[in-house]
């Protein structure tokens, strides 16, 4: 089974318009979702200062609110949050040419 159909089917909604509009994206996206679709909330994305918070979509403003997240923060919505959590379970790898001693 290739990546493809491992996909098929996943949804996903990317914001990068940060957290001062994650109330109307949360009213929104709640009209046709489950309160149990899962969520991340990237502040800072590839910087050292990054933070993230993990929650689902009916617990999004109170996610950022309690950890204090703010602007720039990019906010994922959908399936591909299984991904990351699948990732999370993989052991990390060596970069090639790098061998690991004991």
């Amino acid at each position: 089974m290739g990546i493809h159909s491992k996909l098929a089917g996943l949804q996903l909604f990317l914001a990068d318009m940060g957290v001062s509009g994650a109330a109307h994206i949360q009213d929104e996206l709640l009209y046709g979702l489950p309160d149990t679709t899962p969520v991340a909330i990237v502040h800072n994305a590839s910087l050292p200062t990054q933070r993230h918070a993990v929650c689902t979509l009916g617990e999004l403003q109170t996610t950022i609110a309690r950890e204090g997240l703010a602007s720039p923060s990019v906010i994922v919505v959908g399936d591909v949050m299984q991904g990351l959590l699948a990732a999370a379970q993989v052991p990390e790898r060596e970069p090639l040419g790098q061998t690991r001693t004991a």
